[in-house]
């Protein structure tokens, strides 16, 4: 056959890929059975189109979801490679791409699969900058395939939490709620206590009924319910 005679019957045969090709009394027996086999495929075009269609829709929420968030933010894949940067993260570096050691160090942390943080410091556009990466989670579920979340906070700053939010999403008390502000921050434990003048157990009784009340199954889950309550991630 003839390119153009190929081309217009591979046309027609995709035109017709949800019909029964049987049926079709236009078609040879050797068209048919060509249509038997490149019928397949075209199907699997069209899922394959269908599932990045609907990757793109979620990859370009998620990029507005993080990019309401006023402090860096990196997303990563479960293997630790570099999915998004939000606009304060991007802000930070001077671009879309990492820095190799920020990028090492956060690739560590998320395939560690531990909820400490860690801080490292890294060398920017503006001179070399201490950064502490502080783990949360996206509002997606759980498993493997998930996203991992890390906050890129320069050393000194907090992730902003107004206690009132708190207060309103998730029926904290106001210790309750001063005390998850002050977890977001980074601060341990002992330095909650110690900056509340309150003992170490009653914060982590404070802890337990915030974890209970936000479904929150660790500090960083609850870093990252209470980020998106004051910033409607």
């Amino acid at each position: 056959m003839r390119l153009e005679a190929v081309q217009k019957l591979l046309a027609q045969l995709e035109a017709k890929k949800h019909e029964a090709l049987d049926e079709d009394e236009t078609l040879t027996e050797s068209e048919i059975a060509l249509g038997r086999l490149v019928l397949p495929l075209f199907r699997d075009r069209e899922d394959l189109e269908r599932q990045v269609s609907a990757l793109a829709e979620k990859a370009e929420a998620l990029q507005m979801a993080v990019d309401h968030i006023p402090v860096p933010v990196l997303v990563l894949d479960a293997s630790g490679a570099l999915l998004i940067l939000n606009r304060a993260a991007r802000t930070l570096v001077g671009g879309p791409a990492l820095p190799e050691l920020l990028h090492r160090e956060a690739r560590r942390l998320v395939t560690a699969a531990i909820h400490r943080e860690r801080t490292v410091e890294v060398p920017l556009a503006k001179g070399r900058k201490r950064l502490r990466l502080v783990p949360g989670q996206l509002p997606l579920g759980s498993g493997e395939s998930v996203p991992r979340l890390l906050y890129a906070l320069p050393e000194g700053e907090a992730v902003p939490i107004p206690e009132e939010p708190l207060i309103a999403r998730f029926g904290f008390t106001p210790r309750e709620a001063g005390v998850t502000a002050l977890v977001a921050q980074g601060l341990t434990n002992k330095e909650i206590a110690a900056r509340l003048e309150i003992g170490a157990e009653t914060v982590r009784s404070h802890l337990d009924v915030a974890f209970g009340k936000s479904g929150a199954k660790n500090r960083a889950e609850l870093v990252t319910l209470a980020v998106a309550a004051v910033f409607g991630m």
